[in-house]
């Protein structure tokens, strides 16, 4: 099962841009560290080596941005988020600004910066 394709093809009818950000995914039972790659208003496409199960309701944290929604699909160390409710522009718009900042930091402050993006620095 795929969840998009970005040229064309997909179910998508929304916009796919990249974002590789550190985010939180709250299921009721557990909460989940991985790295936002795609995202569009409709949904978004995660990686981790530990993801929630097809079909698992969440809540998806991008830095301020809090969104409900369900995984769609999963294949290996990779998922796909329907969101319930759409992004809006902005909110994408934002978010992949941020990406691109987080891109531009030298390797030893990109993960200081994923740290505080999910709120993981103590």
């Amino acid at each position: 099962m795929s969840f998009g394709k970005r040229k064309g093809g997909g179910r998508r009818r929304a916009e796919r841009r990249t974002a590789p950000l550190r985010v939180l995914a709250a299921t009721m039972a557990k909460t989940y560290e991985a790295t936002l790659m795609d995202l569009s208003t409709s949904g978004a496409q995660l990686r981790a080596a530990d993801l929630p199960a097809i079909g698992e309701l969440l809540e998806l944290t991008i830095e301020q941005v809090h969104v409900f929604g369900c995984v769609a699909w999963l294949e290996g160390n990779k998922c796909g988020i329907r969101f319930d409710e759409p992004l809006t522009p902005e909110n994408v718009a934002v978010t992949r600004q941020k990406a691109s900042f987080a891109r531009g930091l030298p390797p030893e402050l990109q993960g200081i910066h994923e740290e505080w993006t999910v709120g993981t620095v103590r």
